[in-house]
């Protein structure tokens, strides 16, 4: 009889034997895909090496002599980087993962230059080294930090009292601690931890973590989800508005959503706004919405909104099913006691109509709180995870200025975190989870059937 905890195991080192083959140069580079290289194009390397970026080319009109040229943006301003008088150049001050379009000027005596199209590539950044994991239990090492604050107290006790079930045994944790440091150390497995930001995707059940532009990592997980939704967020609700013919809805100022139906309402148009009276506001916001996308015949994977506050964009949304949304308000969009929420619909300009009006998302509930603590359950608990990784390639990142970064891209198997980090009892606190991969679910099935 395998217990949930066996499972866990089971599952966790199942992926684990899956990835063992694996390797970085088998790993798909997350990436466009270029031209094939033919006669007048240059090849280049695009993440091969993180020593240079090597350029490739024909000698056109048997050149004797040929220039090359570099600039981050495809469009240029070009810099000349230096020459050769071969069909090929390592340009070694590349800095890593930048993505450098190339363009190569052959000379040859007094013909006119030949300049080839731009083509691009990038220097590898890495490798990573990862975290020590033995270094990480050996910094847990503290005392429960003893809380003064009444209200965290308070907030602490029943925090504490929730996650309680998601605790794992602390002698299979034990276990488990044990056969993962045999997999990190022959480099099977990457730990990472303390991210500068992470990125919900609520829709997909994915969470995205950033260092710097150093990496980046994603964790899909459903039960990290339930934990998400099951943590009642320590905040004072300012405002509640319920939608369809059964809500409250028409007690507030609203338009743009005009079509009733019992519990939900939909956009009749390509924007929508709801103005709500306030007290006045001495922290952050938080919005939270339930939503659902209305697709009809069409295929889109998700439905978007672009959502503001008093004229100032907040964020930029994708509903893939119905759910819970949340986003942030920051106090410094809030004027006075009055907050003009607004909603901006891209896919309700399609031919998409219901009731004869383009609708693509329906609001059923929308609630104002007010955001007591800076540091919520969840954020906590990511900011206490670390997390175990396998390499996916390279992702690139587009910057505001247009310019382009390759940065390791990892896939999370499976995560550890607490409520308090580095407490020394951590045995009887730690939170495991593993992915929610379909594909690698499938595998952990058999896997547990052998066992």
């Amino acid at each position: 009889m395998k217990t949930s905890s066996n499972i866990f195991i089971i599952s966790f080192f199942s992926i684990i034997a899956l990835i063992i083959p694996l390797s970085a140069d088998d790993t798909p580079v997350v990436t466009q895909t270029g031209k094939s290289p033919g006669k007048n194009e240059i090849k280049i390397s695009r993440g091969d090496t993180n020593q240079a970026v090597k350029l490739n080319w024909e000698n056109i009109n048997s050149g004797t002599r040929s220039r090359i040229f570099r600039s981050t943006l495809t469009r240029g301003p070009w810099d000349f980087i230096g020459e050769s008088t071969s069909n090929s150049y390592i340009d070694k001050t590349a800095e890593p993962g930048i993505k450098y379009w190339y363009r190569i000027q052959m000379v040859k005596g007094n013909t006119p230059p030949i300049m080839t199209v731009p083509e691009w590539g990038y220097r590898k950044i890495g490798p990573l080294k990862g975290e020590n994991l033995n270094a990480i239990l050996r910094s847990k090492n503290r005392n429960m930090p003893v809380i003064s604050d009444l209200k965290q107290k308070d907030a602490a006790v029943k925090e504490l009292a929730f996650l309680e079930k998601y605790h794992m045994n602390r002698i299979e944790l034990s276990i488990i601690m044990f056969i993962a440091g045999s997999y990190i150390k022959n480099g099977t497995l990457i730990i990472l931890n303390d991210f500068d930001r992470h990125t919900i995707d609520y829709g997909n059940r994915q969470v995205f973590f950033t260092k710097n532009e150093k990496y980046m990592v994603k964790f899909y997980s459903k039960k990290l989800f339930r934990i998400y939704d099951g943590s009642t967020p320590l905040h004072h609700v300012l405002t509640k508005i319920s939608f369809g013919t059964a809500g409250n809805a028409g007690q507030y100022t609203i338009s743009g959503l005009g079509i009733k139906e019992k519990e939900q309402q939909w956009n009749n148009g390509g924007e929508a706004s709801i103005e709500v009276s306030l007290p006045q506001a001495d922290s952050d916001l938080l919005l939270d919405m339930t939503l659902n996308p209305y697709y009809g015949k069409e295929t889109y994977p998700f439905r978007r909104i672009t959502v503001s506050t008093n004229d100032a964009q907040i964020q930029k949304l994708s509903i893939p099913r119905a759910g819970k949304y949340r986003l942030l308000i920051p106090q410094s969009n809030i004027t006075g006691n009055k907050l003009r929420l607004q909603f901006s619909f891209p896919d309700a300009q399609t031919n998409l109509e219901m009731y004869n009006k383009p609708s693509t998302v329906a609001f059923k509930t929308l609630t104002l709180s007010e955001r007591i603590f800076t540091q919520d359950l969840f954020t906590r608990l990511m900011n206490n995870a670390i997390f175990y990784c396998i390499p996916r390639g390279d992702k690139p990142i587009t910057r505001k200025d247009g310019t382009v970064i390759f940065i390791p891209y990892y896939e999370a198997i499976g995560m550890s975190t607490e409520y308090f980090k580095n407490y020394s009892n951590w045995r009887s606190n730690t939170i495991m989870l593993s992915t929610s991969d379909k594909k690698l679910q499938k595998e952990m099935e058999k896997a547990e059937k052998k066992g």
